[in-house]
């Protein structure tokens, strides 16, 4: 498959993940019965990758904070490993065509 095409289908599949993730919280508090008010708690976590270099963070309390970091650390690798296998067939590419 066209390196450009697996790329384009990363960018689009971002674009829909945050779109839907962005939408079901919304979808849940519809659907959900009201309740009681509680003491809920909120908390985000993320990873930016630049080039190569991962910058994670993660704000809240810390029983919500730490399962989310965890989770941006494992989506991390995932990417990582994207962008390995990009570059072996990119690298494996150039030197079929010299």
């Amino acid at each position: 498959m066209n390196l450009y095409k697996i790329g384009f289908i990363l960018i689009v599949f971002g674009i829909v993940l945050l779109f839907i993730a962005s939408i079901i919280p919304f979808i849940i508090y519809m659907l959900s019965p009201p309740s009681p008010p509680s003491s809920a708690g909120v908390g985000v976590g993320g990873c930016i990758v630049i080039l190569f270099i991962p910058i994670c963070f993660s704000l809240g309390q810390q029983a919500l904070v730490i399962p989310l970091l965890a989770i941006s650390i494992i989506l991390l690798v995932i990417v990582m490993i994207f962008g390995y296998m990009i570059y072996r067939e990119t690298k494996k590419h150039i030197q079929t065509s010299l």
